[in-house]
């Protein structure tokens, strides 16, 4: 028994290893390829390496990564017809199920994402490095760039956007785009949503391309209820409004928001109709030609019956294509539609209030920018004065390559201390940009009410533009002063390891000068002893034997401060080996031990003598012995 458990284990931990278990265990996500264009790939989250080919048919599970490579596209889609279109050099992470809450993640390029209906309370995000868009009933883009910056495009609908680093929740709505930067406020910039659109014409084209010809009842069945019912609602609530003996602008709002989200669908099925009749098409002129086949035969009857298929499949897509038109030529109608407002005399005294208080709100903004902006000009005044000792010291070592220790050891303080002021001026600037006010969001006003207070609105919309302006301004100065901030930087720091330089311990000097002294004395005796040795003198004499005896002892100092000379100096060279600067004291430290070494090569010219007088000596004294 306990070897079968072994067995398992065994067993188990083998397919583990293979990627049996992870691939056995994967969670469905729901999304399939519906179009694959170019070089596209797929991987399972927990393998880096284990990219695979994408292909139409497969099962993209939960945490599967798929990634576009240049000029490749591909088109997810899912039950519920929320489609996803990848462009080029883009890569998705479909991080949950779609069963209830879909999150898509995306980590670099850009995202298409159309979500046509869903389940109630259910909710669709797409992750991004800096935001997150959360989306129910609308048409986004999604890009990022970089690692530290995140746009959003609503081409239809709302998006509420969550900033993650403020955790500020802003609603996006239709032709605006929201650029989020790492370390900046979030800034929103008008767009126009059907110029988007056509940028991504090319990639929309192909939506449906990759439907099988036995798929294609079944997804016009599904794409027809779907309009179909968003119709119907439609049409019933313009029959309660019209019903109505008055209604709010908000209701009314509310019904054409409605009606325009139907509106921009439709063209979008009207492309994957085409796409179907389209594959029809080319289906039928692949079939032989029945007049070219013998009568009566099974193939001409095969050949017949796919004819009548495909004849049909296109008569359901011109159907299909007819009925999308209609809803389009009915929507158009009931977008011009007019109902009976309240009197809305409540309603622009809200407005009014409303712009009031967004204008005064405005003003406090700006007056906190501009106080933001003497806080960055003090910073600024900061950093020209933090950064001075550095251009002091660098043209200083510029003019003179050679200063004293105390000179390095100054500097390298002062250097220090401008890192030191660098890092908190920095820590200044991350505090302006925290304490950058949000701008409010503009009313969404009725034409009626707007028409009531144009002063107004142009007033809002004037402070908006200047605050707007000093914002920008603000975070660009901000900006440049953090990368003057980083190119001083490493400057700063270069300096600072080029002026490390080693200590000549204290006293060196001094024993070096006196070891020159002592040997130039030496040098001198040696050289006076062997000039007044008397070589014709016999052996016997006793003044020649210590004339001779006080001239090694002479030549014997003199080495051994040159040996003590040349250990100093090699001391001195291996703690300084490296520096890119010299001290005046390791260079005198060199300059004395060039004298030692000049003074001790005279003693070797005197040794020459020497051995020579020693050689006569020994002659001397043999002979004197053999007497």
């Amino acid at each position: 028994m306990r070897s079968c458990w072994l067995v398992g284990i065994l067993v188990f931990c083998c397919l583990f290893s293979t990627g049996f278990v992870s691939t056995a265990f994967a969670e469905d996500s729901g999304a399939r390829f519906s179009d694959l264009s170019g070089e596209i790939d797929v991987r399972p989250q927990a393998n880096e390496e284990d990219w695979k080919i994408a292909k139409l048919e497969m099962v993209l599970n939960v945490d599967d990564h798929v990634k576009t490579a240049e000029k490749s596209t591909a088109i997810i889609s899912f039950a519920d017809m929320t489609t996803f279109v990848m462009k080029p050099q883009s890569e998705i992470i479909l991080s949950s199920s779609a069963a209830k809450d879909t999150q898509v993640k995306l980590l670099s390029g850009n995202l298409w994402v159309n979500v046509k209906k869903m389940m109630k309370d259910s909710s669709m995000d797409i992750e991004m490095s800096q935001a997150v868009a959360g989306i129910k009933g609308t048409n986004i883009t999604c890009g990022s760039p970089n690692r530290d910056e995140d746009h959003i495009q609503v081409l239809r609908g709302l998006a509420d956007v969550l900033i993650k680093e403020s955790q500020q929740r802003i609603l996006v709505s239709e032709g605006e785009e929201l650029v989020v930067k790492k370390g900046q406020p979030p800034e929103k910039v008008q767009f126009d949503p059907q110029k988007v659109n056509d940028e991504w014409k090319d990639s929309l084209s192909n939506m449906g391309s990759s439907i099988d010809l036995k798929d294609i009842p079944e997804t016009i069945q599904g794409i027809l209820q779907g309009e179909a019912s968003k119709f119907g609602a439609l049409m019933d609530s313009f029959k309660t409004l019209s019903a109505a003996a008055e209604i709010t602008v908000e209701q009314q709002n509310e019904f054409h928001k409605s009606a325009w989200e139907l509106f921009d669908m439709l063209p979008e099925d009207l492309l994957i109709f085409s796409s179907f009749r389209s594959k029809i098409d080319k289906a039928i002129s692949g079939l032989p030609k029945l007049d070219q086949l013998k009568p009566n035969s099974g193939e001409k009857k095969k050949v017949e019956a796919q004819l009548s298929r495909a004849n049909m499949l296109q008569k359901s897509v011109s159907s299909a294509i007819a009925k999308a038109q209609g809803y389009q030529r009915e929507t158009e109608k009931l977008l011009k539609a007019k109902f009976n407002l309240k009197n809305n005399e409540e309603e622009v005294a809200a407005a009014q209030k409303a712009l009031e208080d967004r204008i005064e709100k405005l003003g406090e903004i700006g007056k906190k920018l501009d106080s933001l902006f003497d806080d960055l000009n003090s910073a600024k005044d900061e950093f020209s004065t933090a950064y001075e000792p550095l251009s002091n010291a660098a043209s200083e070592i510029s003019a003179s390559p050679v200063q004293d220790e105390d000179w390095f050891g100054e500097q390298a303080e002062a250097l220090i201390q401008v890192l030191s002021n660098l890092d908190r001026i920095s820590q200044e600037i991350t505090k302006i940009l925290e304490a950058i006010p949000s701008i409010p969001d503009d009313s969404q006003l009725s034409s009626e009410v707007a028409g009531k207070l144009p002063d107004l609105i142009k007033a809002s919309q004037q402070s908006s533009k200047e605050v707007t302006e000093k914002l920008s301004n603000l975070n660009k100065s901000c900006q440049k002063l953090a990368s003057d901030i980083g190119k001083k930087k490493p400057e700063a720091n270069k300096y600072l390891n080029d002026f490390g330089v080693a200590k000549v311990p204290g006293g060196t000097v001094s024993r070096l000068q006196d070891i020159a002294d002592s040997l130039n004395s030496r040098v001198r005796l040696v050289n006076k002893g062997i000039e007044s040795y008397d070589r014709s003198a016999p052996v016997t004499n006793p003044e020649k034997l210590k004339k001779s005896l006080e001239i090694l002892r002479d030549f014997s100092s003199a080495r051994r401060g040159y040996r003590d000379a040349q250990r100093i100096y090699e001391n001195v060279m291996r703690s300084s080996s490296g520096q890119k600067y010299r001290t005046t004291q390791q260079t005198e430290v060199q300059d004395l031990f060039e004298r030692i070494s000049d003074t001790y090569q005279q003693v070797g010219i005197a040794a020459e003598r020497l051995e020579t007088a020693l050689l006569d000596l020994q002659n001397q004294l043999g002979t004197f012995l053999t007497k």
